[in-house]
């Protein structure tokens, strides 16, 4: 078992004496070890700020892709330098906004400068622990590389837009999502006209 003992000047009966307190950690040890792990065994840049203490946490992945940070002091201005200058006003917003508002849980992507002098496209997933009243504790996240991602989708909307050929999208009912510019050169139809309707129509 761990044990956490902390110790506490009393005066007891006009005695000085020492209040000591043992309190189980093990199981927050483990909690800890097992994040430890997790962390270690993911290309995904994790990291935790604690308000409360003003520590910052992070794993190598994300040390190795933006660099050192210890305080969430560090860690706020390594991000905001390390932010493409096209996302930073915007992305800066939306983490105070965060922050001011009750939202626990948030998504969000932007482009950020890795250590090598690149900058990537991130999709930036965390949670933000809070009080009683509303207040951010802690906040915990999970940064992800998508460049590649998106990437593939650039060039996906470059043969969208550009081929000879109908390429059409639609949902699980079957009702037309998307078609590309080549719908209404072929077929004399708007594309609006047809977005949400029936597949089967285009072809009847």
């Amino acid at each position: 078992a761990e044990a956490e003992v902390s110790a506490i000047p009393v005066v007891f009966n006009g005695i000085k004496a020492m209040q000591v307190v043992a309190r189980d950690v093990t199981e927050r040890v483990q909690a800890e070890e097992r994040l430890q792990l997790l962390a270690a065994g993911t290309s995904e840049a994790i990291w935790e700020v604690d308000f409360a203490t003003g520590a910052f946490w992070a794993n190598d992945a994300y040390r190795a892709m933006f660099g050192d940070a210890n305080t969430v002091e560090e860690a706020y201005a390594l991000g905001v330098e390390r932010m493409h200058p096209e996302d930073r006003e915007k992305t800066v917003a939306r983490v105070n906004k965060r922050l001011e508002g009750s939202l626990n849980q948030w998504s969000d992507e932007y482009r950020i400068q890795r250590t090598s002098g690149e900058y990537v496209w991130v999709l930036d997933r965390g949670r933000v622990v809070r009080n009683d009243q509303g207040k951010a504790l802690r906040m915990i996240g999970a940064i992800l590389d998508i460049t590649p991602l998106r990437e593939a989708e650039a060039s996906y909307r470059q043969i969208f837009e550009q081929v000879q050929d109908v390429i059409y999208t639609v949902d699980v009912d079957g009702r037309i999502t998307s078609l590309n510019p080549a719908f209404e050169k072929l077929t004399g139809h708007r594309i609006a006209e047809w977005i949400g309707r029936s597949f089967g129509e285009i072809l009847t």
